[in-house]
């Protein structure tokens, strides 16, 4: 169990270490309050203590953000519960932003290449996602690394996006496919 953890984070800089173990402290005292108060002092605590934005975001309880010093976000940015967002590999939101209950979004991958290495003990991969202004995350989307969900963008729910959209564009299903465009 020990050598396990020790080839695991034998590649993470103390630094790094620190940080994803304050970033789990605070998710901790601050995650679970509920109501409005709750959303209030999430936002504000989240906004100093774990991100580098001038903007306040709408957190819902539940949320478990990782390397959190590495997400960029405008303004308005709103976020449902049971959402899990890694920004490892970079992560930026837009303007305008809401995000459904249970989303993932996480930013780096593991390589399926060389059966002889244990998938995990392979290294991640960083691919950035970037999510534009006024984009709909409906509630279970998977937005998989690399991808840029363009300005305008609805993902609709239970869809796992793999490739980047258009503008106005309606994704549905796993993988998502284009629907649709927004109204004008």
């Amino acid at each position: 169990m020990l050598s396990f953890l020790r080839k695991k984070i034998s590649n993470i800089k103390l630094k790094n270490l620190i940080f994803l173990e304050y970033e789990q402290f605070i998710q901790f005292v601050f995650s679970f309050l509920p109501g409005n108060l709750g959303l209030l002092l999430r936002s504000f605590i989240y906004k100093f203590f774990l991100f580098n934005s001038n903007n306040v975001p709408f957190i819902q309880k539940n949320v478990v953000f990782v390397h959190s010093n590495r997400i960029i976000f405008g303004k308005n940015l709103s976020i449902n519960s049971f959402c899990y967002i890694n920004g490892i590999g970079d992560l930026s939101f837009g303007d305008n932003v809401l995000i459904g209950p249970s989303v993932v979004i996480s930013s780096g991958l593991h390589t399926v290449e060389n059966q002889n290495t244990p998938t995990i003990l392979k290294p991640t991969v960083l691919k950035k996602i970037t999510i534009g202004n006024d984009v709909w995350i409906g509630a279970n989307v998977t937005i998989m690394p690399g991808v840029k969900i363009d300005d305008g963008s609805i993902i609709g729910a239970n869809s796992v996006v793999t490739k980047s959209t258009k503008k106005f564009g309606i994704y549905v299903g796993a993988p998502a496919r284009l629907k649709n465009y927004r109204n004008k």
